[in-house]
């Protein structure tokens, strides 16, 4: 499942890279975009598309537009939330045998309170159209206003009530990007079906996408069998925009697989990375001789 709103020649590369006899691309496209990329690559297309703004919840929007588009396929086992700036570092093939192996969720999971993630995001209101991604006047003025509006809401010491039967605690944080079983996508579909309270309440957050899905895995009781992401980001660079776009300075962590132990957890493989960009060009030409080479030599965790 990808979320993709711009360098489309780099997402139809990505598709070709993840197409296998077992596997299927589900794409959603931001409406932003007026014209529908053309794409050498297969993926089945959302019907919905969602103008997804930079820290609002049209974000989660676009994500569970791809589990129910995706989800109406009884053959698949595992669902994948990439973005169109994300590229392998290892074989499909490897990835398969990695998930069948262990059968966990993976997604990072952590406290609010921990890693930078104030639970200021789940009570503070926050108006979507805030988005750092908006552009013109228009924008500007919608940024500082809800700039405003949400230092304002600080001083007063204004909180929202939570939904019904949700305390702080219930809130568990983590990033936008997984790799679900089935049954836990069925799961999260059928929660929000039951629960349309929780939705709309999280629907004024801020950064819902870092943690909508970790607080529903913590409500079903889904979280204490779950793994860390798969994916390798850089965010240790010094000035924004984060993460880091990859280039040649990261090959060799991206040659070696791995992520580095961090506040989700130990050392680990890292199937897929993020965000390639324009100047990532030569690094992807060596990581797809890299690729090639493992997919020959059949290499598996």
């Amino acid at each position: 499942m990808i979320v993709a709103h711009h360098q489309f020649a780099h997402l139809d590369r990505l598709l070709g890279t993840l197409k296998t006899r077992d596997s299927t691309c589900y794409l959603h496209v931001d409406a932003k975009v007026a014209t529908l990329p053309h794409l050498r690559n297969d993926a089945v297309l959302t019907a919905k598309r969602f103008d997804v703004q930079w820290a609002g919840f049209s974000q989660v929007e676009a994500t569970l537009e791809l589990m129910r588009t995706a989800a109406k396929c009884e053959a698949h086992d595992y669902f994948i939330l990439l973005s169109g700036a994300d590229y392998p570092l290892r074989p499909i093939a490897e990835l398969s045998a990695f998930l069948s192996k262990h059968q966990q969720d993976c997604i990072n999971l952590t406290e609010f309170g921990r890693l930078g993630k104030s639970i200021d995001r789940v009570v503070i209101p926050y108006l979507e159209r805030g988005g750092g991604r908006n552009t013109g006047l228009g924008a500007s003025m919608s940024r500082y206003a809800n700039l405003f509006f949400r230092l304002a809401n600080r001083l007063v010491g204004a909180r929202r009530k939570l939904p019904w039967g949700f305390e702080e605690p219930d809130f568990l944080a983590g990033s936008s990007w997984f790799a679900l079983k089935k049954s836990t996508i069925v799961a999260i579909l059928n929660f929000i079906d039951q629960r349309p309270d929780f939705v709309r309440y999280c629907a004024r957050t801020s950064f819902a996408d870092e943690f909508f899905f970790q607080t529903i895995l913590r409500q079903c009781g889904l979280d204490k069998n779950c793994r860390p992401n798969l994916h390798y980001t850089d965010w240790d660079k010094a000035a924004p925009p984060y993460p880091a776009e990859l280039t040649g300075i990261h090959l060799e962590d991206l040659v070696r697989g791995f992520v580095r132990e961090d506040g989700y957890g130990p050392q680990r493989p890292a199937f897929f990375a993020r965000k390639f960009g324009p100047r990532s060009s030569a690094l992807l030409e060596l990581l797809d001789v890299q690729l090639a080479a493992q997919s020959l030599a059949g290499v598996e965790i």
